[in-house]
């Protein structure tokens, strides 16, 4: 929602089609925004039908609006205006009734900027777009306050004093009800003491003592009128809370998890009738919201949590939880939702990703945020292909390791982790071109040759509803104190299983074997040690990548350029020496092709 009871919009019309293939990811996400929601709108519906967030939003647009008349120095535009009215939002009014009467201001002005802008019927974002914009924002407040707050103006007809010669009891009574917007349910339930005390009033005393009948019937049939619409829009709200109730309880993600391997398959296809052979085993994963919900809601057993891989890597300086492809959206989505606890593993795992992410663009020299998104090839119909891209070292995921598509929504989901370096970039990204009419295009592939020599990538003009979503309600968290993790928090299934998010990093990681997607999860035993899997592609990197072998007598290190050691306990097979330029020390074999006259080594 924009502000306040704009628009509702009936739940059920988000699904309307059969689905051909369930997403377990899109289950988890379509559950969390239905538990969200509800906490939401209740906030809504106690919250005062106008405060002071309208007037930061009005502000914005008349400092935009400023900056696009400065630049096109606009003949016969009235600046004294705009400075006026810029000061007076810029600390504005505490009292409703000042707030009204301020917004009719900005609406008169707004008007009258809209007829001294020439072109004002062009869509292009220049002054006339922005003083369009004024008008329309400040006629949208205008429309709730006639709605429900039309009868406070009326109020205000009367002076203090004649209100004393009424009732003196009635006069804090008048001075609180014009200081304070109610909200929906007090107008519902006619929860306003200087309404009630009025309507007391003119009950009681004879026709003739009542020096005002006629304006007391008048503000009582308003104050009626606005009671009557909120009490319609209170009973919408509250369908709406139910029919999100509802298809939560409706949505079934049982038949999805497999109780054997204790993981949930990537989705089922509802066409062919089977379930997906692939599954979400990792922890770092976007799935993982899903996961939460199903043990929150009861679906699954809580052995699934930490039936999850938790494998490690080490990334310079950085000892990282891996994921599959190492994208910003494996990691950060679920934080929309989801509380952050310092000191946690996981919350350990975003920042470390974050910071990977950051290191890998500053690399690159380009920007930081690489996500799933779509990228620069096109199909037969023009249309832009997706695919999921990442952080080579973060992800488990070795195909195609050297496309760089960097998604300016990744860069927005860490807002919360990273503010200072999200707000560098999101600049960085915006004075590359990615800042289109209708906010940052979908990304900019830096694999694919731009048209003109001396620019790095191209651009792919396209917005995706679910990328910006993501991204406003990223902003939204991390403006308003996490609103979104706080309404999906209030939900009491998910306090019982809040305990999950507060794991502990290990001291020692343990070495994980990196399972293929299609095989079998094996279930070590006590004491057992769990073999370790490590790829490297290339032998030119600042450091040595290193693995190291043992069974406690027999002991093998070896490096990701073919050096290393190997020891029977105390006593060197194998010379060895730290060596941090040139890694010579090592047991390597050499192939001589004759015809060729060549000679490498597969080390």
């Amino acid at each position: 929602y924009e502000g306040h009871l704009l628009n509702w919009y009936d739940i059920r019309t988000l699904a309307p089609l059969e689905p051909r293939y369930v997403s377990m990811v899109d289950s988890g996400n379509f559950l969390g925004c239905l538990w969200a929601l509800g906490q939401g709108l209740e906030e809504l519906i106690q919250a005062p039908v106008l405060d002071m967030g309208t007037f930061e939003g009005l502000r914005d647009t008349v400092e935009l609006l400023g900056r696009a008349a400065a630049d096109e120095r606009l003949p016969g535009f009235d600046d004294h205006r705009l400075d006026e009215l810029t000061g007076a939002l810029k600390i504005p009014p505490v009292r409703i009734i000042d707030a009204i009467r301020l917004l009719r201001r900005v609406e008169g002005d707004a008007r009258a900027m809209v007829a001294e802008v020439p072109g004002a019927t062009g869509d292009e974002p220049g002054a006339a777009f922005w003083a369009r914009q004024l008008q329309r924002q400040a006629t949208a407040s205008l429309g709730i306050v006639d709605r429900y707050l039309a009868w406070i103006e009326m109020l205000e007809e009367r002076t203090e004093e004649e209100i004393a010669r009424l009732d003196p009891d009635a006069l804090s009574a008048y001075r609180e009800t014009l200081d304070r917007a109610p909200s929906l349910l007090d107008l519902a339930d006619g929860s306003v003491s200087c309404i009630r005390l009025l309507r007391s009033i003119r009950r009681e005393a004879s026709p003739d003592a009542d020096p005002f009948p006629e304006w007391i019937d008048r503000l009582m049939q308003a104050f009626a009128k606005s009671k009557w619409l909120a009490g319609e829009m209170l009973t919408l709200g509250r369908q709406l809370i139910r029919d999100g109730h509802e298809m939560s309880e409706s949505i079934n993600v049982r038949f999805l998890y497999d109780a054997e391997r204790r993981l949930f398959s990537i989705g089922y296809n509802v066409s062919e009738g089977r379930l997906d052979s692939s599954y979400y085993d990792l922890l770092a994963s976007e799935a993982r919201l899903g996961s939460f919900i199903a043990i929150a809601r009861g679906d699954v057993p809580i052995e699934h949590w930490f039936s999850m891989s938790r494998p490690y890597g080490a990334i310079g300086r950085h000892q990282a939880l891996l994921s599959w492809a190492g994208s910003m959206f494996e990691y950060l989505m679920p934080l929309i939702f989801q509380r952050s606890y310092g000191n946690s593993l996981l919350d350990k795992a975003c920042r470390e990703a974050v910071a990977i992410h950051v290191a890998y663009g500053r690399r690159r020299r380009v920007p930081w945020g690489i996500s799933e998104s779509a990228f620069g090839d096109l199909d037969v119909n023009k249309t832009y292909q997706y695919k999921a891209f990442g952080v080579p070292e973060l992800g488990l995921k070795r195909s195609v390791r050297e496309e760089i598509v960097v998604a300016p929504y990744a860069t927005l989901l860490a807002v919360n982790t990273a503010p200072g370096k999200t707000v560098k970039n999101l600049k960085r990204l915006a004075g590359s071109g990615l800042l289109g009419r209708y906010g940052f295009f979908e990304s900019m592939d830096f694999g694919r040759q731009p048209r003109r020599e001396g620019e790095r990538g191209v651009i792919v003009r396209a917005y995706m509803a679910h990328h910006q979503g993501m991204g406003f309600l990223s902003l939204t968290n991390f403006i308003h104190g996490n609103p979104i993790q706080r309404r999906f928090h209030a939900d009491p299934r998910v306090r019982t299983v809040e305990p999950l998010l507060h794991e502990r990093i290990p001291l020692l990681p343990p070495l994980h074997h990196i399972p293929t997607r299609e095989r079998m999860p094996s279930v070590m035993s006590v004491g057992e040690a769990a073999p370790s899997v490590s790829k490297f592609d290339t032998p030119d990197t600042a450091t040595p990548g290193t693995q190291l072998l043992s069974n406690g007598r027999y002991s093998l290190m070896v490096t990701n350029a073919g050096g290393g050691y190997s020891r029977w306990g105390d006593f060197e097979i194998t010379r060895w020496r730290s060596d941090r330029t040139k890694d010579p020390w090592g047991t390597f074999c050499y192939v001589y092709e004759a015809d060729s006259d060549r000679l490498w080594s597969n080390t």
